[in-house]
């Protein structure tokens, strides 16, 4: 984690006195709103996983990519996915673009 955003000028990698656990819940709810729980490239069948499931590749075509998903925690889940080629990876997203991507429970 880089804390350079955060830190004054004389400060580099000092956190707050008693209180690190501030930059760790910053950093959580920025990777929560900014990135997708499942990324699959679909024009390659990379996958990243981000979230609490497990998912997998299980049909693969020219036109479609199938994954499988499946919770192992006891708690629900709602699971945002994003998928894209190489095309569409070279263009920027907006700002709050993975809000309106679609979500699985």
């Amino acid at each position: 984690m880089n804390l350079s955003d955060w830190e004054s000028w004389g400060e580099v990698g000092n956190t707050w006195p008693g209180s690190s656990v501030r930059s760790w819940e910053t950093l959580e709810l920025l990777t929560s709103l900014q990135n997708p729980g499942i990324y699959l490239r679909n024009d390659t069948g990379e996958m990243i996983v981000l979230d609490h499931v497990n998912a997998s590749v299980t049909k693969r075509d020219k036109n479609s990519v199938t994954i499988r998903v499946n919770n192992p925690t006891p708690y629900d889940a709602l699971v945002s996915v994003m998928s894209e080629n190489a095309a569409q990876a070279k263009e920027p997203l907006g700002r709050y673009a993975i809000l309106s991507g679609r979500k699985l429970k």
